[in-house]
């Protein structure tokens, strides 16, 4: 179990988190947020690389301050930034980060590296140097990483980058695989990510917790400000302008455009039901116009 305390974290006069409450138990969690909404920042500090100013923390009842190697044997991470030693082979890394995860048999760290590239589908690739892997390929080598020493939490910020549309709906199998014994929490800006994957999810918003819970319950804060309209084609930069349009569908010579709204937008307009992302962006634009408590 992972729970968070008013915890708080400021960089140079900016508040990256505020005062946030957060349990996380065993089971795939996503974390939402437009950037700079303090996503990397709780995702460094549950990785025990950047300590918080104030709040209480426990990572699987450990304190990350005093007891910070404790849970690194117990974590696997991936950053959104990845920087890999171009010189060596991808097996050789994974070599390299087994031992630093206290995984000292040769035998035992041969079998979990095998073990890591077959799930990411890199075997073929284990002993050619990264400096020849693609973008997606040193994306999926990270995230074999994160496998290794059977961690008991997850923590992925942005993992899907790079990774073409098979490689992403192989990654949703193997984090749901991950999510039935593991606390996974995925940080993502690609909501389908985590409406076909996550058991619940949370979503910040300039360092505050805006929402945490089920997919259904976060699709429910956009009821009742969902409205779809077709229009003239004509008229569609309009409405783009003065609206906040969430999709669209063109026609022929008319388009159907999606709002969200506090209120009817106009007397054409018909109420919808609600997606996830509709609820996500409700969370978002709710808390700065003020209409959602």
């Amino acid at each position: 179990m992972i729970r968070l305390e008013r915890l708080t974290k400021r960089y140079r006069g900016h508040c990256a988190l505020d005062r946030v409450d957060l349990s996380l138990a065993p089971g795939l969690h996503g974390l939402l947020g437009p950037n700079g909404a303090g996503k990397s920042t709780l995702m460094s500090i549950l990785a025990t690389l950047t300590v918080p100013d104030s709040g209480k923390m426990s990572i699987f009842g450990l304190d990350p301050i005093t007891q910070g190697g404790g849970i690194r044997q117990l974590l696997g991470y991936v950053p959104q930034q990845i920087r890999l030693p171009s010189q060596l082979t991808g097996a050789e890394l994974l070599h390299y980060a087994a031992s630093m995860k206290g995984i000292g048999d040769r035998g035992v760290r041969s079998q979990e590296v095998e073990k890591a590239l077959a799930e990411v589908n890199l075997n073929d690739k284990a002993n050619s140097k990264i400096k020849t892997y693609s973008g997606g390929m040193k994306q999926r080598l990270a995230i074999a990483q994160a496998l290794l020493g059977d961690p008991k939490l997850v923590v992925l910020d942005e993992p899907t980058a790079g990774l073409d549309p098979a490689e992403r709906i192989r990654f949703r199998n193997l984090l749901r695989r991950w999510g039935e014994t593991r606390v996974v929490l995925l940080s993502t800006h690609i909501v389908g990510d985590i409406e076909t994957s996550c058991d619940s999810v949370t979503v910040l918003h300039e360092g505050r917790l805006r929402f945490q819970g089920e997919l259904r319950e976060l699709a429910r804060l956009a009821d009742g400000h969902v409205w779809e309209a077709r229009l003239p084609a004509s008229e569609a930069d309009r409405w783009f302008a003065e609206r906040l349009v969430v999709g669209s569908r063109r026609e022929g010579n008319a388009i159907t455009l999606r709002f969200i709204a506090a209120e009817r937008p106009f007397p054409d307009a018909a109420p919808a039901e609600p997606t996830v992302e509709d609820g996500y962006v409700a969370a978002l634009k709710g808390a700065a116009d003020g209409w959602r408590s």
